[in-house]
C-alpha cells in the first residue's frame, strides 16, 4: 500500500527475539496465521461497518411520483455515495515475514490518498477544477473560499476498536488447531 493510511501493528524488537527463541512447535506459524486473521476480520469490519453505503435514494416527490436525490452524509461515519466505493474498494491488508517466519509486520489500510483527509481531517486547497465540480454539484463557493475544511471521519481506528476484542479468541483457536485439541 504506497500511499494513505495505514493501522500498523510491528511487534518491538524485543518481543520477536522472545518468540524467535520459544522452542514451542509451530509458534511462528499461529503467530502469522493468527495476525493475519485478525487483519482480515479487521479490514472486513471497516469495509462492511464502517464506511456507509450511501449513494441515490428514491424519494416522493412534491407531485406524488418518485425521483432520485443523492444520499446525505452521515454525521460521523463515511459515506460512500459511489456505485464503485472506491476507498471501501481500496482496503487491503499487507504483511511482511522475516526469515523465521515471524510477521515483521501487517498492515490494514487504504492506497488512497484521500484515505488520511477522513481519518483525522484536513485542510484542502480548492481548484479550479474543485470548484467547478462543486458548482455542478450545488455547492456554490465564494470566489475568496480558497481551502475547505473537512471534519474528521474516522473509518480505521473504530473498526479495530470495534473487533479488537475477538483477537484473544482468534489466537486461541490457531494455537488450539496447531496443537491437536
Amino acid at each position: 500500500m504506497p500511499t494513505g493510511i495505514q493501522v500498523k501493528y510491528a511487534p518491538p524488537r524485543e518481543l520477536r527475539d522472545v518468540l524467535s527463541k520459544m522452542q514451542a512447535p509451530g509458534l511462528n506459524r499461529v503467530l502469522r496465521k493468527s495476525l493475519i486473521a485478525c487483519a482480515e476480520l479487521t479490514s472486513n469490519e471497516i469495509r462492511e461497518n464502517q464506511i456507509i453505503r450511501g449513494g441515490r435514494i428514491r424519494v416522493r416527490g412534491p407531485k406524488g411520483g418518485k425521483k432520485l436525490i443523492n444520499a446525505k452524509p452521515h454525521g460521523s461515519k463515511l459515506t460512500s455515495r459511489k456505485a464503485s466505493g472506491g476507498l471501501r474498494e481500496s482496503l487491503g491488508v499487507s504483511h511482511g515475514i522475516d526469515k523465521t517466519g515471524l510477521p515483521k509486520f501487517i498492515e490494514v489500510g487504504s492506497g488512497i490518498e484521500y484515505a488520511a483527509i477522513h481519518e483525522y481531517g484536513g485542510s484542502i486547497r480548492v481548484t479550479d477544477r474543485m470548484r467547478a465540480a462543486l458548482h455542478y454539484e450545488g455547492i456554490h463557493l465564494r470566489k475568496e473560499t480558497n481551502r475547505i475544511h473537512i471534519p474528521p471521519r474516522p473509518f480505521l481506528k473504530p473498526g479495530f476498536e470495534a473487533v479488537e476484542r475477538r483477537f484473544p479468541g482468534i489466537f486461541v483457536k490457531y494455537w488450539e488447531q496447531e496443537i491437536g485439541t
